[in-house]
């Protein structure tokens, strides 16, 4: 799955753009703006996206040791 899928899948779920924010380091308002897609996935900086994909796999991964 590319890089871009997952985020886009992180930012779909139900996790509040305050969890995410908080798991990932990434500012809440930056997920607010990937979510109303008033910014786009393609644009992030690699640290960014970076951030976002180590949280999603964090996440499913204890969800999967559940």
């Amino acid at each position: 799955m590319k890089m871009q899928d997952e985020i886009q899948e992180l930012l779909n779920s139900d996790i509040s753009a305050y969890a995410i924010s908080k798991g990932s380091g990434v500012s809440q308002s930056v997920i607010t703006r990937l979510r109303s897609r008033e910014r786009k996935i393609e644009k992030l900086t690699i640290e960014t996206g970076q951030r976002l994909l180590d949280y999603w796999k964090q996440i499913k991964g204890s969800t999967l040791q559940k």
